[in-house]
């Protein structure tokens, strides 16, 4: 009885492992050109009068426990950059769900880079991760690469300000004229509520046929 008390709990304890496992969720793949073509850098900066953050879309057909997030981003200044999560509201980025700040690495990457440690969960929908640099971080730096004929992501976005006067709010582009945003998001897929029930359910009815054979 105990082998087989033993052999249940395996079973069980590993079909939920698996409904927990990591994984890639969003994963566009690296660019191949050698240097990022598209701006991205926050207000502030002395070399530029034109900053700008990127969004790229992208849809889950089911929730997930959201950990990591990078871009395939180049630097030429190094500084902190956020990542940031909206809603889609009509094929554009619409409400700041949550928000995760890093330090990119060192000037002149170019690489995959990005947060780590648990972000927040995110429902089966639409969204966008927008690549955007904090206020005083002296962040400059981009990715992707102009005049693609379509964009990488599902749709990609732009935000600017030009000379300070403010920014504009994202601006979808046009689909033949993508920007190249290139993203990586892995999360956890959200345990399923019967998968739970069925796993409570099944220790539960091991326990009692244990009670019963003490007894």
């Amino acid at each position: 009885m105990k082998r087989a008390s033993f052999i249940i709990i395996f079973w069980a304890v590993l079909g939920f492992s698996t409904v927990a496992s990591a994984a890639l969720v969003v994963d566009t793949g690296a660019p191949t050109n050698s240097w990022p073509a598209v701006l991205i850098t926050g207000w502030g900066q002395d070399d530029f009068i034109i900053s700008q953050w990127l969004a790229g879309q992208f849809t889950l057909k089911q929730g997930y426990d959201i950990d990591e997030m990078q871009g395939y981003l180049g630097v030429n200044v190094a500084g902190e950059v956020r990542i940031t999560i909206y809603s889609d509201s009509q094929g554009q980025p619409d409400t700041s769900i949550f928000s995760k700040t890093f330090m990119s690495e060192s000037d002149q990457f170019y690489g995959w880079q990005g947060t780590s440690g648990y972000a927040g969960r995110l429902d089966a929908g639409t969204y966008w991760i927008a690549f955007e640099v904090p206020v005083d971080s002296p962040f400059q730096g981009g990715m992707g690469t102009t005049g693609l004929s379509s964009p990488v992501m599902a749709a990609e976005a732009v935000n600017v300000n030009m000379a300070g006067v403010g920014w504009s709010g994202w601006w979808v582009v046009p689909q033949d004229s993508g920007l190249g945003v290139y993203a990586r998001i892995y999360g956890n897929p959200v345990p399923v509520p019967g998968a739970v029930w069925l796993l409570g359910t099944g220790l539960a009815g091991l326990a009692a046929v244990r009670k019963k054979f003490r007894m």
